[in-house]
């Protein structure tokens, strides 16, 4: 069975992710690409937390939107993003349900997100394949890993797997991760990006300040 941690893990420490690269000494792209300041802490934290993480942000972020909009009427509000349920950002828990779909597809829009700028050319990507080739993955999970890698998915086939708005707000916070959103085309990727998903504007805002928050030693974000 596919270890989707480990994985998401070679998927980082290979510095496929633009917004990642800064943080990942010895990766293929380290220094080759620009990355958000902080992004060295996410880096850590995904390599740590795996795809809990990204569920973990993502749930953070809706929880802050959530409070910061207490003030209005439901009926001001989007009846899709009212009361989500923690248990709905826990990523592992909903893929035993989903058959691992939910961690598939986070790795997937990180991988389209990555490769979404055109920063990552053919010698670029060879290199990428060279030094993932050298993680300590199993056969399946490398497999997997070079699936993705060698095949990106259109953003709109992302979209098409966000089932509920949970997975939609883990999407986004994947992406923008993989991301270096400081490029004219990172910023327009990510606003194509949410408004496919139909984010409202306050919880992408809500997104980008998690991803920017601090991260403790064990690699989990604090609690707001």
């Amino acid at each position: 069975m596919v270890d989707f941690n480990k994985v998401l893990s070679g998927l980082t420490q290979s510095s496929v992710a633009a917004g990642l690269a800064g943080g990942l000494a010895g990766g293929a792209l380290t220094g080759a690409l620009t990355s958000k300041k902080g992004r060295k802490t996410a880096a850590n934290l995904l390599k740590l937390g795996g795809v809990a993480a990204i569920g973990g942000l993502a749930w953070n972020a809706y929880r802050n939107y959530q409070q910061q909009n207490s003030d209005r009427s439901a009926a001001d509000m989007q009846a899709a993003w009212q009361d989500l349920p923690e248990q709905g950002f826990d990523v592992q828990k909903v893929d035993a349900r989903h058959a691992g779909g939910n961690s598939l597809l986070i790795i997937r829009a990180m991988v389209t997100a990555a490769m979404s700028d055109g920063h990552i050319d053919s010698a670029e990507h060879m290199r990428i394949f060279e030094h993932a080739e050298q993680l300590p993955l199993s056969n399946e999970d490398k497999a997997t890993l070079f699936d993705e890698l060698r095949n990106p998915q259109p953003v709109t086939a992302i979209v098409a797997g966000a089932h509920d708005p949970a997975i939609a707000v883990e999407i986004y916070a994947a992406s923008l991760l993989a991301i270096d959103e400081l490029t004219y085309e990172g910023q327009t990727y990510l606003r194509r990006l949410a408004d496919l998903l139909k984010l409202p504007p306050q919880l992408v805002d809500a997104v980008h300040a998690e991803a920017n928050a601090n991260v403790n030693t064990e690699g989990a974000y604090r609690a707001a």
